[in-house]
């Protein structure tokens, strides 16, 4: 099959297109999977990590409230409002607390959900079912909490001690198990931002490689594309330099089947052509006069079949004893005898004949 130069250098260059594009789209692909990594910590890693340590905040204000809330209850006189308030604040902060623990679980639950993760679904699995072990102690902890104001609401202190320290314990697990959890998903969220630091230089890493490996396959590619045109080129050059210096057995061989090797075939032709009429005239030129020989050459059309006319003067003469002096000389000597005749009469009829165009000189031997 032919494929023409025009067709190699534009498919050199749709080849190198194809292998950038490919690198950059993977690059790309890579990249924004670095970007959608980093967006997922940022959307969910991140703030359920901030709900933890939320509710742990909202954990002690609730205690400290609810220490408020007993020191008033134990006060004597009216100070209803003040109570009221101190109830408002200790239910505005538990009922906080318990939202941020359910965020923080809707975090987790759906970086579990999400495809893209970092191969921590069981870590997270394992962290949602602490933090559901924490929303149970948060109840527990709020109707023990109930029971010690009613206890403290009805004076009733030995009740409401026991209680008081109940709660106490409640309260510290509490805050040392959402303490755990907290510093728990800081690590997983530590680790992803490593996970997605190393895999962008894996990304940066890749990218490099593929675009040394599309550079070095393109470059391959030119060379031996540059190589297959340089080389028949320059054997048709050596060639001419040859034909040129007389080597008209050159032959220069064709290795390919576009522009150039058809360049190299009509080559060839040419000086098979030359080397044809080289033989022709070295042959007649033994017996013609070489600048007939030449015009014959020059001019194929005068050795038509079909003839032409021309105005011509033509001589004939017949030399007196050739046969006498042929038998007494050598074929050579009898050679160079015609040659000067030939010579000398040629120049007479060329200067003195003005009948014709042309002067023809015919010699027999009769």
């Amino acid at each position: 099959m032919r494929f023409p130069i025009g067709l190699k250098i534009f498919g050199i260059a749709v080849g190198l297109l194809i292998l950038m594009a490919a690198a950059a789209l993977l690059n790309m692909r890579m990249t924004r999977t670095v970007d959608s990594q980093l967006t997922i910590i940022d959307q969910n890693y991140f703030p359920a990590y901030v709900a933890l340590a939320q509710a742990n905040i909202r954990s002690v204000e609730e205690s400290a409230y609810v220490r408020r809330l007993l020191l008033a209850i134990a006060e004597p006189g009216d100070n209803a409002a003040k109570l009221d308030q101190l109830r408002q604040q200790v239910a505005t902060t538990g009922k906080t607390g318990d939202e941020r623990i359910a965020d923080a679980r809707r975090y987790i639950n759906r970086q579990i959900a999400d495809p893209l993760d970092f191969d921590d679904n069981i870590a997270l699995a394992r962290l949602d079912d602490k933090i559901e072990d924490l929303q149970e102690e948060r109840r527990r902890y709020e109707g023990v909490l109930g029971k010690l104001l009613g206890a403290a609401q009805a004076g009733n202190k030995p009740v409401a001690g026991e209680l008081l320290g109940e709660l106490d314990d409640l309260r510290d697990d509490f805050d040392r198990k959402i303490d755990a959890a907290r510093n728990e998903m800081r690590r997983l969220a530590g680790a992803a931002v490593i996970g997605t630091r190393a895999y962008q230089r894996r990304v940066v890493t890749i990218g490099v490689a593929l675009l040394a490996i599309a550079a070095l396959l393109g470059l391959t590619v030119a060379a031996l594309v540059t190589l297959g045109l340089v080389r028949p080129v320059r054997r048709l050059l050596l060639g001419t330099a040859a034909v040129e210096h007389g080597a008209l057995d050159t032959v220069v061989p064709v290795t390919s089947r576009d522009e150039i090797g058809s360049l190299t075939q009509s080559f060839n032709s040419m000086v098979g052509e030359l080397r044809v009429k080289a033989r022709i005239r070295d042959t007649f030129g033994k017996y013609v006069d070489p600048r007939i020989v030449a015009g014959l050459l020059d001019r194929p059309e005068l050795t038509e079949a079909k003839g032409s006319r021309r105005e011509m003067t033509i001589l004939f003469c017949d030399m007196k004893g050739f046969t006498a002096l042929s038998e007494g000389m050598t074929p050579a000597a009898l050679v160079n005898v015609l040659n000067r005749y030939m010579t000398v009469m040629s120049r007479r009829l060329g200067t003195s004949c003005r009948l014709g165009d042309r002067v023809s000189l015919i010699a027999t031997s009769i």
